[in-house]
């Protein structure tokens, strides 16, 4: 379950790091997102656990473990996605030119 907090966590740092990247997108609000649902899917797995003798035999538990499953997914493509982005489409500015050639 501590994965699950940390993917949150992470998702979090990333969509604040792309908030001002432009070429970010839609994907700073997918990360924001996915940091949101993984921490109710938090809360939830601990409701079940406190709830459950044995959460093993839910169904509701193993449907939140594939779901768990299929974000963890996501957010993997989404880390080789940004990675990815910031090497092919990372472009210079006239103002990143303007202040390279002034120093030089």
């Amino acid at each position: 379950m501590e994965s699950i907090l940390s993917q949150s966590a992470e998702a979090r740092k990333m969509s604040l790091s792309l908030k001002h990247v432009a070429y970010s997108g839609e994907l700073e609000g997918q990360m924001m997102a996915h940091s949101q649902s993984m921490e109710k899917i938090y809360a939830t797995c601990q409701q079940l656990i406190a709830n459950t003798e044995e959460p093993d035999d839910s169904s509701k538990f193993k449907k939140l473990v594939h779901k768990v499953e299929s974000k963890f997914a996501w957010f993997e493509k989404a880390k080789v996605g940004i990675a990815q982005n910031s090497v092919l489409k990372h472009t210079v500015t006239d103002t990143e030119l303007f202040l390279f050639k002034r120093q030089g």
